[in-house]
């Protein structure tokens, strides 16, 4: 893995059978889900967000399905942390377009479709958020499948510790919705 900016950041491909599944997939079928818990907990929730589409695709439903749960215990191990919050959600619109920090100490992101997360270099981050709305000359963005762990300032808004300065591809460059993971601790 490497790290360029990110805590972690591990590049992958996605299996060819899953991205060619969520491709055809209509916007409104693509699973969806919000679950706060431990790991059981969000296991069952994955198996129900995923429970409509295991009927007509079992097999490349499973093999989304395992993927979801290695990055989940991928998560937990890492963080540390036995509650955690789990968002799987489509985004159609410009949400996160503005170069940010989360409010959250540690967060995983990878996208299963559409455009990855955008992201500066630390040496950039000052000049990034005093700009949110324009691209910056040296952004970085991850690849469809990608992971990333990105560092937040946690709950205290004065916090010194560095964070990821980082944004969604605004959605009138890329005309596709996203399917994007986001964990966190609960």
């Amino acid at each position: 893995h490497r790290s360029e900016g990110l805590l972690a950041w591990l590049p992958r491909r996605l299996a060819k059978p899953v991205t060619d599944w969520l491709d055809a997939l209509p916007d409104e079928r693509l699973p969806q889900l919000r679950a706060q818990g431990c790991t059981v907990e969000l296991s069952d929730a994955i198996d129900t967000a995923l429970a409509s589409l295991r009927m007509a695709h079992p097999e490349v439903t499973e093999l989304f399905r395992q993927d979801l749960l290695r990055l989940l215990a991928v998560f937990v191990s890492l963080s540390q942390n036995t509650r955690l919050r789990l968002r799987l959600e489509r985004i159609d619109n410009d949400a996160c377009r503005k170069w940010h920090q989360d409010w959250t100490a540690l967060r995983l992101l990878c996208t299963y479709r559409g455009s990855g997360t955008q992201w500066v270099v630390p040496q950039d981050s000052e000049e990034a958020l005093r700009t949110p709305d324009q691209d910056h000359p040296r952004q970085r963005q991850l690849q469809r499948g990608d992971v990333a762990l990105l560092k937040g300032r946690g709950q205290d808004p004065h916090s010194p510790r560095p964070s990821v300065v980082h944004r969604s591809p605004r959605h009138f460059q890329t005309q596709a919705s996203r399917l994007l993971l986001v964990m966190e601790p609960a």
